[in-house]
C-alpha cells in the first residue's frame, strides 16, 4: 500500500511539472517556467546529497563543490568554443549538451573521488570540517580564474545545442530539464533499492557490523561518496546550460551554500525522495533540524534485518527504545532476531534525536555507530 501511495505521489508530481508551461502560459506568468526547472535541479542536487547522508550517514557540507564544478564545466567549455582556443591546448570548447554534460559529470566524479578518498578515512565532525574545508578550497580557487571572470563568473553566449531540439525556445529546454530529471530520479530509486543501497543503509546502521559480516565499508562509501559527486555535478550543468552564466557566488559566505544543501534535506526529510517527513522553518538551526522528531504512526512495523539493533530501530521508527521493547515483548533489548516484526505502540513518545559524537580514540570502524552515540549522546556543535 505505501509502495502505491509513493508510485501516485511521485506521478502527480510529475504530472504536476508537465504541466507548468500550460499553467503558467493561462495565468501569464512566464517566470514560472524557470523557476520550475530551478526547482527540479535543486531538487536533483538535495536527492545526491540524500543518498550520502540520509542513506549514508555521512554528512557532508562539500556536497555544494560538485554542483559548482558541474556548473564551471559547461561554462569553461563554452568560453573556449566563443574564443576558439583549446583548453590545455588540447580540448576544444564545446555548446553540444551531448558533450557538456558528460564531461561535467566525469569531472565532478572525479573531484568526488579525489576529496572522498581522503576526507572518508576520518569520520564525524573531522568528516564534516575536511569536506567543508575542500569545498571552499575550490570556491577561491574558481574565484582566482580571471580567465573565467574570477568572482563575476562566466556568461554563456549561446544556449547549448542537442541534436533535433531547438533549445532555445523556452518550453523545449524545460522539457529537457523534466525528462533528465526523471530519468535522474528513477536510476536514483532503482540504485536506493539495489543490494548496493541496501549495503549503505546498512553501513549507516552499524558500520562495526558490516565490517565484521567481510564488507569493505569504505570502498561502498566511496562509491557512494563519487555518484553522489556525480549527480550533483550533473545539477549544476544543467543549471548553467538553462541561466547561461556561472559564478562561485563571491557575494556569499563560502560556507552558506553547502550549509543551505544540508539545511534543504532535512527539510526535505531523510530516508524519503518524495514528501518531506517533517515541516520545518528555513531559518531553524540545523542541530534544530537534525533533532526534530517524526510523529510514530500507530500500528506501522518494522522487519529486523541484519545488522539491526533495537536502538537504531527505535531512531528510524521515531519512538523511545524501552517503549519499543515493552510493546513487542522484548526482555533483552541486547538480543533481536533478524525477521521479527516489531510494532510501533500507540500513544508512544517521541524522542529528540541528537547528532551523534564521535569519540577519536575509537578506531574508525567503531566511530558513528549506535554504541558511540549511547556512549557520548549530544551535539558535537
Amino acid at each position: 500500500m505505501k509502495d502505491v501511495s509513493r508510485l501516485v505521489t511521485a506521478l502527480c508530481i510529475i504530472t504536476l511539472f508537465a504541466a507548468m508551461p500550460t499553467l503558467a502560459a493561462l495565468a501569464g506568468q512566464s517566470s514560472l517556467v524557470t523557476l520550475s526547472a530551478r526547482v527540479m535541479i535543486y531538487a536533483m542536487a538535495a536527492a545526491s546529497l540524500n543518498f550520502i547522508l540520509g542513506y549514508g550517514g555521512m554528512i557532508s557540507f562539500g556536497h555544494a563543490a560538485f554542483f559548482g564544478i558541474g556548473s564551471y564545466i559547461v561554462g569553461i567549455l563554452a568560453h573556449h568554443l566563443a574564443s576558439g582556443e583549446a583548453l590545455f591546448g588540447i580540448i576544444p570548447g564545446s555548446g553540444s549538451m551531448l558533450v557538456t554534460l558528460p564531461s561535467a559529470v566525469v569531472v565532478s566524479g572525479l573531484a568526488a573521488a579525489t576529496i572522498g578518498a581522503l576526507s572518508l578515512r576520518t569520520g564525524g565532525v573531522q568528516f564534516i570540517m575536511i569536506t567543508l574545508a575542500f569545498a571552499q578550497m575550490l570556491f577561491f580557487f574558481f574565484v582566482s580564474l580571471s580567465t573565467y571572470g574570477g568572482e563575476d563568473g562566466i556568461i554563456i553566449d549561446q544556449t547549448n545545442s542537442v541534436p533535433g531540439l531547438d533549445m532555445r525556445k523556452k518550453a523545449v529546454a524545460y522539457y529537457f530539464i523534466l525528462g533528465v530529471a526523471v530519468v535522474y530520479f528513477l536510476a536514483l530509486w532503482r540504485l536506493i533499492h539495489s543490494s548496493f543501497g541496501e549495503i549503505i543503509s546498512g553501513i549507516r546502521q552499524n558500520e562495526r557490523r558490516m565490517t565484521a559480516l567481510g564488507i569493505a565499508t569504505y570502498r561502498y562509501k566511496l562509491a557512494a561518496f563519487i555518484l553522489a559527486g556525480m549527480g550533483a555535478g550533473l545539477a549544476g550543468a544543467l543549471l548553467a546550460a538553462l541561466l547561461l552564466a556561472t559564478v562561485a557566488h563571491a557575494q556569499d559566505e563560502p560556507v552558506t551554500p553547502p550549509a543551505r544543501a544540508v539545511r534543504v534535506q532535512t527539510s526535505g526529510g531523510f530516508f524519503t525522495l518524495t514528501i518531506p517527513a517533517a515541516p520545518v522553518s528555513p531559518t531553524q538551526p540545523i542541530t534544530a533540524l537534525l533533532a526534530a522528531p517524526v510523529a510514530p504512526a500507530p500500528g506501522s512495523s518494522y522487519v529486523v534485518k541484519p545488522g539491526d539493533t533495537l536502538f537504531v530501530i527505535a531512531q528510524e521508527l521515531g519512538v523511545a527504545m524501552d517503549e519499543l521493547a515493552a510493546a513487542n515483548a522484548i526482555a533483552d533489548v541486547n538480543v533481536i532476531e533478524v525477521g521479527q516484526v516489531l510494532r510501533v505502540p500507540a500513544g508512544a513518545t517521541v524522542p529528540a534525536r541528537p547528532l551523534p559524537v564521535v569519540d577519536s580514540s575509537l578506531p574508525i570502524t567503531e566511530r558513528m555507530t549506535p554504541a558511540a552515540q549511547q556512549a557520548q549522546p549530544g551535539s558535537p556543535f
